[in-house]
């Protein structure tokens, strides 16, 4: 700006664009400030900025951004091959989810239906367009909970241990992995025998991952949390403000750079085109972080825009809203066949879900153990997201479609099982 005397817009998050053929960090701004300050010629290719200014990403999950930049490496990013990357998570994620419906049900039939479903979700394709944390989180979740499942089953120490290493590698894509992570792990744990051979494994896989990360988020940020760091979004969904704002520096103001971020979510009209509404969130927030100060400044930050529970409510109807009916960003072009139909499919996620907890309610009883902590999972999934710490996305809502689509086929499952029980009656009381 003060080079050109006009603002300059940069956007966010290591992604590639199918069209250009280019990957972008259109949200990490930290790169570019610095390379700008060394005067190297910066136009925000994503991965490349972040190696040569050695400053990767440090708020979210680093999960993300170490396969993103290992692709690139190995495959020089060249559009065919990252086009190629995508294609196949795109082709292996409804087939990953296929077993998990398989291993929770052990119905071939409600399998291959399942397989079905995700190779034509809508809203799972347009993601595949770009190359985000979802593309890589949802096969990764779909693996672990298959391997948490069959694991169960098997009662094997070695896919125990497995799924253990998986669910951290998920957690560390996404934290959203990290409760379902806790739930799974445990109810294997209190089925099988062997426990200490099992604990002293997950264990083990956990801190092989969560060890690293934790070092390299304290080397960074001057905080310990292995998998991202949520304060920051936290701050900004307590602030109830629409823009995030606020500077940074690091080795006593020796390194110091402006943060700026607004979520999509606030500039759609989710309810479109029934309502113009919009979300109520106005202003910016305004701290200071000094990174030799550890989690204090953003603990002062935290209080200072700490929400009374009456705001925090009417924050917290607002996520719900967005969370549900929000099209996902940024697979919301509707000129496009596929980002259209998902668009039109979103307003199915809302009556699939209430549909599908009251029939949880209903079907309970007869659900076996396992059956039963993914209808509660799945149901804790879709109420509470909403109330995370976090300003909600339409996106947010794409692992939760899967958990939606596994648990109503378990419940077509038992309603199959039990029709034919009763047919096998009818035919037994024909026949004597």
């Amino acid at each position: 700006m003060l080079d050109t005397g006009h603002h300059s817009i940069i956007r966010g998050n290591a992604e590639y664009d199918r069209y250009t053929g280019e990957v972008y960090d259109y949200l990490n701004t930290f790169p570019f400030f610095v390379a700008y300050a060394r005067k190297r010629e910066v136009d925000m290719p994503a991965v490349e900025v972040l190696d040569r200014a050695g400053i990767p990403l440090v708020i979210d999950a680093f999960g993300y951004q170490l396969w993103l930049g290992a692709v690139i490496w190995i495959t020089g990013g060249g559009a065919a091959a990252i086009s190629v990357h995508n294609a196949a998570l795109s082709i292996l994620t409804p087939w990953i989810w296929h077993r998990v419906v398989r291993e929770l049900t052990g119905d071939d039939d409600i399998a291959l239906v399942a397989w079905a479903v995700f190779c034509w979700l809508p809203s799972w394709i347009a993601i595949f367009s770009y190359t985000m944390s979802e593309t890589l989180f949802l096969p990764l979740f779909g693996t672990a909970l298959w391997l948490s499942l069959r694991s169960c089953r098997v009662q094997s120490v070695s896919l125990y241990s497995s799924s253990a290493l998986m669910w951290a590698v998920t957690a560390a894509t996404r934290v959203f992995a990290l409760p379902f992570a806790a739930a799974m792990l445990i109810w294997n744990l209190w089925r099988s025998p062997r426990r200490m051979a099992r604990i002293s494994l997950a264990t083990l896989a956990f801190a092989v991952v969560a060890i690293p990360l934790s070092i390299r988020e304290h080397h960074m940020l001057r905080v310990w949390n292995p998998f991202g760091f949520p304060r920051m979004n936290q701050i900004y969904m307590e602030s109830g403000r629409e823009t995030l704002r606020f500077s940074i520096s690091r080795d006593h103001n020796a390194i110091a750079w402006a943060y700026e971020f607004g979520s999509p979510a606030l500039y759609q009209e989710p309810l479109a085109p029934l309502s113009h509404w919009e979300s109520a969130r106005a202003g910016i927030t305004d701290f200071a972080i000094d990174e030799d100060n550890g989690m204090a400044d953003w603990d002062a930050a935290l209080r200072k825009y700490h929400s009374p529970w009456r705001e925090r409510l009417h924050l917290w109807i607002e996520n719900s809203i967005i969370f549900n009916f929000a099209p996902s960003w940024p697979d919301n072009n509707s000129a496009r066949f596929w980002d259209g139909a998902a668009i039109v499919v979103r307003w199915g996620w809302l009556p699939l879900a209430l549909v599908t907890l009251a029939w949880n309610m209903v079907a309970f009883t007869r659900m076996t153990g396992t059956a039963r902590l993914f209808a509660v999972l799945t149901s804790i999934a879709w109420t509470l997201t909403p109330l995370l710490p976090a300003v909600m996305e339409g996106r947010y809502r794409k692992p939760v479609e899967g958990l939606l689509i596994v648990n109503l086929l378990l419940l077509a499952q038992l309603w199959k099982t039990k029709a034919a029980e009763r047919l096998r009656k009818a035919t037994f009381r024909e026949n004597f």
